[in-house]
């Protein structure tokens, strides 16, 4: 028989036919491409890691303080003022947002659009608020301020509702008398 017709198969690489050759091949090179690809996100990783430690060497002194009238805050995942009451065992919120929709006469659910947070910090123009009290605020005005992962957000004094602390409304009286 001829070279490539007749009962005689071609034989590469020890592989038992030209498919099944293409198909080892073609397996090595998409393998070959995965190692470069992970290689170029190990080395990207490795980069990042080392410019994140440089930063971190250079934000030994740094300090973080918002400008003008924004206050620095960490929003907290859950509401802590919300009421809750147990049953059998489990931690249930006495109001989960359900009401009777006057327009419908169906049973419907509010969206909470206030968000409470603890300030960090306040910015030289804040008149009422200050560190370490508990405000709310409308969660749609709130900027992220990406710093070490920290999940810190600034918001403007006037778009603040409510400031909760010790001593608060006395604070605010005097803030106001000094006004007049």
């Amino acid at each position: 028989m001829n070279f490539f017709g007749g009962d005689t198969a071609v034989s590469f690489a020890n592989a038992q036919t030209l498919d099944e050759a293409t198909k080892k091949q073609a397996i090595e090179s998409f393998n070959k491409e995965v190692n470069k690809k992970t290689e170029a996100v190990k080395a990207e990783i490795d980069r990042k890691l080392a410019k994140g430690k440089e930063v971190a060497e250079k934000a030994k002194d740094m300090e973080i303080i918002p400008a003008n009238s924004y206050i620095l805050v960490r929003p907290y995942a859950e509401n802590p003022f919300e009421a809750m009451r147990e049953e059998n065992g489990i931690i249930i919120p006495v109001y989960d947002g359900s009401f009777k929709n006057p327009d419908t006469g169906e049973d419907d659910k509010e969206y909470n659009l206030s968000t409470q947070a603890d300030v960090i910090e306040v910015g030289p123009m804040v008149k009422y608020v200050r560190p370490g009290d508990v405000v709310y605020y409308r969660e749609a005005c709130q900027v992220p301020v990406p710093f070490f992962g920290q999940g810190l957000y600034v918001v403007s004094e006037h778009q603040i509702h409510v400031v909760i602390n010790a001593g608060v409304k006395e604070r605010f009286e005097k803030i106001n008398k000094e006004e007049k």
